[in-house]
């Protein structure tokens, strides 16, 4: 199961992936519904949540990802990616790592955490300084 949102005030957007997901382009397909809604930006700080994903990692996940940053790298610019996981030995550690790598050319910066307040302290210093450049 996956849930987005984006919280207006704080200027996130989030994606929650809970249990089974049975493809990874139900993931991409969350991510896609950010985008789409009227209150995205590009390079919006997304806060990603998959303490609960209890599914195995899913197979081609790697190409899907390349080829989802490459093809919506402009609306992803800029974004600070925080993913919050539940292990730290858990082989999503190496697929996040691999994930970062892909998306880095792409103007995505993606890091993974093991709370939710660090990641929203991450995401939080970039809503700062894009705030603090808007109003320039």
């Amino acid at each position: 199961m996956t849930l987005q949102w984006i919280d207006r005030t704080a200027g996130v957007a989030y994606v929650s992936l809970r249990n089974q997901l049975g493809a990874f382009h139900e993931f991409l397909n969350a991510v896609e519904q950010l985008i789409a809604h009227p209150d995205w930006r590009p390079g919006m700080p997304v806060v990603e949540d998959i303490r609960e994903l209890t599914c195995p990692i899913p197979p081609n996940y790697a190409e899907e990802w390349r080829a989802y940053v490459a093809e919506r790298g402009p609306m992803l610019d800029g974004c600070r990616w925080a993913v919050v996981r539940r292990d730290t030995d858990s082989p999503m550690v190496s697929v996040l790592e691999a994930a970062a790598r892909d998306a880095a050319p792409h103007g995505v910066l993606l890091e993974q955490f093991s709370n939710m307040v660090d990641a929203h302290l991450w995401v939080g210093s970039a809503t700062v300084r894009c705030t603090a450049q808007a109003g320039t």
